[in-house]
């Protein structure tokens, strides 16, 4: 018997006949089967859709990391023109822009940007514009809320796309790789960079160079400090690629890559070595305690504890650093007592709203010194009181905590990036108690750029979420080579 074009045998039991056990049935009504057949093509439209949805998301995504990739990149080498195209419209905003349109074309929900710092972010966007006004013209707020969507791009990246850590990791490898090679480049040509100092703890520093003084490295930067700095934030990252590699199987073992990717990572300790920072060799150590301390805590038999010993420190730190300052024992041991002093002195009358953005030297030069002019009070902190008043400082300090607790909370919950994360703002909280390297544009990307990194992986409330906690990471991936040291 013929059904829709198929030949079957049919068996037709005759009249007062039983079927027999295993006999084929009866043919199914031809328009029951041809409701059969349109219900499995419907089915295969749902799925043959749903791939090609999948695939249009996927290749969407490829427009954000491209435009992360690029920006980091510019935060190292300054790539991108700084020149308007047509008022406030620069080339970095046109890729934050497109970036941000292709996350949204590519599934991210609103819930896909909540992040711990949401509101501090808020109170920091509100001080700096109360602040502007009257004060300055509107390009330092129109840079923050450039580096602010810089900040929700990352995050919104990384919860959309898990795997686009490794690309993330990888960028932050290079990133760190080109800062560091021309510095070691300087060193080793000799390049006058107008920064000199006796070693690394020695006491005297020149603009000149003099017998017995050593040249101190900038890299791609203006002066030694912004390089330190740039190092201390993404370096942690860049480590992350590195040990990827390292755990890339037999196979990835026999290459070269894991043995060129942790030279890399030697590489920007040396440009960090050759700025001659003493506060980011002081960070960098700091850092990589932090980090150790990090993964040793997460074993089983130490992890309940981990969390109070880790509040613990985090007060400690605080008090300690509060007695420090307002005893001026750090002034004086960083040197700097008299930008504090002048910062101090610039805070009468200004207390409230802040002198504006970007005057705060401007400020404490007009009170008078003897020394080179002062471009801001070089310490975070006081830079943001002394600019933007107590919102602004508020703000800021919340960022601070906020940032440090969601990275420690992710790091405890086996985050790898958690991990990167607490180190890279450990060293940079330590290098700006002395200096304030934000306060540069291209360093100020590298900060929210490392705060998008440490708080992608928790919810709105700071805690580790399923939804935004990494999938299985594939093997040999930065992810799951930490992972596998965490469960050691």
């Amino acid at each position: 018997m013929t059904v829709l074009g198929e030949q079957r045998n049919v068996t037709v039991p005759l009249p007062g006949t039983r079927r027999t056990a295993g006999a084929a049935g009866p043919a199914s009504p031809p328009g029951r089967r041809a409701a059969g057949i349109g219900a499995e093509g419907i089915g295969a439209e749902a799925g043959g859709a749903e791939a090609g949805a999948s695939r249009q998301a996927d290749a969407l995504l490829v427009v954000p990391t491209l435009v992360v990739g690029t920006l980091t990149v510019n935060a190292a080498a300054d790539i991108l023109p700084d020149t308007a195209l047509l008022g406030p419209i620069t080339t970095a905003r046109i890729l934050l822009a497109l970036g941000l349109a292709a996350l949204v074309a590519a599934g991210a929900r609103p819930a896909d940007f909540r992040t711990p710092l949401d509101v501090p972010i808020s109170l920091l966007v509100a001080a700096t514009a109360q602040a502007t006004y009257g004060h300055t013209s509107g390009a330092p707020l129109r840079f923050l809320l450039t580096a602010v969507a810089f900040y929700y791009l990352t995050v919104g990246l990384l919860r959309r796309d898990p795997q686009a850590r490794e690309a993330v990791a990888l960028v932050a490898l290079v990133a760190v790789a080109i800062a560091a090679a021309v510095a070691l480049a300087q060193v080793a040509q000799a390049t006058p960079t107008t920064f000199y100092r006796r070693g690394l703890f020695g006491p005297v520093d020149s603009p000149r160079p003099e017998p017995g003084l050593r040249i101190r490295a900038v890299g791609t930067f203006t002066n030694p400090n912004l390089l330190a700095t740039f190092i201390l934030l993404l370096g942690p990252y860049a480590a992350l690629s590195a040990l990827g590699a390292l755990g890339g199987g037999a196979t990835t073992r026999r290459r070269a890559v894991p043995a060129m990717s942790l030279g890399l990572v030697g590489l920007a300790g040396i440009g960090l070595f050759v700025s001659y920072s003493r506060a980011a060799v002081i960070g960098a150590l700091a850092a990589a305690a932090v980090a150790s301390a990090a993964v040793v805590a997460r074993r089983p038999h130490l992890r309940p504890r981990a969390g109070l010993a880790g509040a613990a420190a985090l007060a400690a730190g605080a008090v300690v650093l509060l007695v420090a300052g307002l005893s001026g024992l750090l002034a004086r041991a960083s040197g700097r007592a008299e930008a504090f002093t002048l910062a101090t002195r610039a805070l009468r009358g200004h207390l409230a709203r802040g002198v504006g953005p970007d005057r705060a030297g401007d400020v404490m030069n007009a009170l008078g010194h003897a020394g080179p002019p002062f471009a801001h009070t070089h310490n975070l902190w006081l830079n943001w009181l002394l600019e933007t008043g107590v919102l602004g400082f508020a703000a800021i300090v919340l960022i601070t905590l906020g940032g440090l607790v969601a990275a420690g909370r992710g790091a405890l919950a086996g985050s790898p990036s958690g991990v990167a994360g607490l180190a890279a703002l450990v060293g940079f909280c330590l290098m700006s108690l002395v200096d304030d390297p934000a306060n540069a544009e291209r360093i100020a990307m590298a900060m929210w750029f490392a705060l998008a990194l440490a708080v992608a992986d928790t919810g709105a409330a700071g805690n580790p979420t399923r939804a935004h906690r990494l999938p299985r990471p594939r093997a040999g991936s930065p992810e799951d080579t930490l992972a596998l040291r965490y469960q050691r």
